[in-house]
């Protein structure tokens, strides 16, 4: 499976918007596991992308696995999920990323130049490239 930037992108801007300080994790899970068209398997593909990342974490601490992030797989069917649905919330590293993600010119150049490169990859290029656009920015309001 590939990895979907733009589906990732979708995902934090979610949890984003409904985040009060927290977002409740049930909500994103019935919209993208209570399907029938076997989307559910890109959703879990790109969860554990986010959870290993380190862009989610709960109210009350970490998230280091599907566990901890509320998803509970059978140990017969790892596709067989009950959700517990812990309040969760981006975190800086999270925020850092779909803000970089939000950025057309960042996510068009990962898209096209970088979307083979690793996950870990990705979050330092689209760092570097979203400090350059803000250089460029200041530079702008400087001069």
């Amino acid at each position: 499976m590939e990895i979907d930037y733009n589906y990732i992108k979708l995902i934090l801007e979610e949890i984003k918007m409904m985040q009060d300080p927290y977002a409740e994790s049930g909500v994103i899970y019935k919209k993208y596991l209570d399907v029938t068209d076997g989307s559910d398997r890109n959703f879990i593909f790109h969860w554990h992308l986010i959870i290993e990342n380190g862009l989610l974490s709960k109210n009350n601490g970490p998230i280091h696995d599907l566990k901890t992030s509320g998803l509970i797989s059978s140990p017969q069917d790892p596709m067989r999920l009950i959700s517990v649905n812990p309040s969760i919330r981006l975190t800086n590293i999270g925020i850092e990323f779909l803000s970089s993600l939000q950025e057309p010119e960042i996510l068009n150049l990962i898209m096209d130049k970088f979307k083979n490169e690793g996950f870990s990859a990705i979050m330092d290029v689209s760092k570097k490239l979203a400090v350059k656009l803000i250089s460029k920015k200041l530079e702008s309001v400087i001069l």
